[in-house]
């Protein structure tokens, strides 16, 4: 198996023939194949975390990731007769917040590891949990551990960038400006909050004698659309009912899952730093290939990301920013919460999305 993310799972699914292999969203056609043939394919996920910086000693991101070691698997089920073996595979030492470790870090990352995808983790504001959708290569201007720059020049001090005007926000928090050079994942970002938010990804015990957990997808009225729970709130408000109303409510917070969000601005930082030199690997690798990297099935398909998309996107890199411990979550429900955004990583990844149009060119 190639080393770099971007071959592996694509290439399988372009040939069928591979045994055992049924192509991905047969389930969806009602085809002989799903029928008669469990269908199993194995996945790895590659995950990082980060290590101290200003102040924070324990990193909740690496905290969430140790948890893994030294490896973990979930077994995604989305059809009765396919089973998809995902592989967590953590790195094994936390990250350190400095540009230089990074670079070599990625780079040795993609040189040697072996995985299919790589979601990277790292603490951001308070509130809930914020899945990236893209990556600067400017903007950065707050040193390192080290008081460096990516450049090697030393940083500016706090109190110089403060009296500049220069926002500094490490965490992110979706509301920075941007700039023209950004790269970005291709994953259906905003797909995978809704679903994480609607409470739709859950766990339970492994099948058979498989190690690990199974995870269980329920994409009904996944698009937002004004049926379910969501829908009779709106309607119960239109019509005035109070009683009825914090009934719905009741309902829908029963029913709802973590707090999270999309973000187009990951902070200019060793965050959104990673996330940019993860992208550039695999994109890089991606334009090497022989194969155009994937069809699109989502909205953003059709607006300005869809300029990007054959050369500036990667549907195999996420970042994913979690809160400081206990504002509001624990290690336990960060640890739940990634398994939930790896799941689904995998899931839209492989073209595995109900309707989803799974032909690859």
């Amino acid at each position: 198996m190639p080393a770099h993310p971007t071959a592996n799972a694509v290439d399988k699914a372009a040939d069928s023939s591979n045994t055992g292999y049924v192509e991905p969203g047969a389930f969806n056609k009602g085809s002989e194949a799903g029928q008669e043939h469990h269908r199993f394919k194995e996945v790895k996920v590659y995950v990082t975390g980060y290590g101290s910086f200003r102040g924070i000693t324990k990193n909740p991101s690496f905290e969430i990731i140790k948890s893994f070691i030294p490896e973990s698997q979930i077994y995604l089920h989305p059809s009765e007769s396919y089973t998809i073996k995902i592989t967590l595979l953590p790195h094994p030492t936390a990250v350190r917040v400095a540009y230089a470790d990074v670079n070599s870090a990625v780079r040795e990352l993609y040189n040697t590891a072996d995985f299919d995808y790589i979601l990277h983790v790292g603490v951001g504001l308070t509130g809930g949990y914020e899945l990236e959708k893209i990556a600067h290569g400017d903007g950065y201007m707050v040193g390192d551990v080290d008081g460096l720059l990516p450049n090697g020049g030393k940083a500016k001090d706090d109190e110089t960038l403060t009296k500049e005007g220069v926002l500094w926000h490490w965490g992110g928090g979706g509301s920075g400006q941007s700039s023209g050079d950004w790269i970005g994942t291709g994953l259906d970002v905003d797909w995978m909050v809704k679903m994480i938010e609607d409470g739709k990804v859950k766990f339970g015990d492994a099948k058979g004698n498989a190690v690990g957990i199974a995870a269980f997808i329920d994409e009904t009225d996944a698009a937002g659309k004004e049926s379910g729970i969501g829908g009779k709130v709106k309607s119960i408000k239109q019509k005035g009912d109070n009683r009825a109303l914090r009934t719905a409510k009741q309902k829908r917070a029963e029913n709802s899952g973590y707090k999270i969000k999309a973000s187009t601005d990951a902070g200019r930082y060793l965050c959104e730093y990673i996330y940019r030199k993860s992208l550039e690997e695999a994109i890089t690798r991606q334009r090497r290939g022989t194969r155009k990297p994937w069809n699109w099935n989502h909205a953003e398909a059709n607006s300005e990301w869809h300029q990007h998309e054959m050369d500036n996107m990667s549907k195999r890199v996420l970042f994913m920013h979690v809160p400081p411990v206990g504002n509001p979550y624990s290690i336990d429900n960060g640890i739940e919460c990634l398994k939930q955004v790896v799941a689904l990583m995998v899931m839209d990844g492989e073209g595995l999305r109900l309707g989803a149009d799974t032909n690859r060119s």
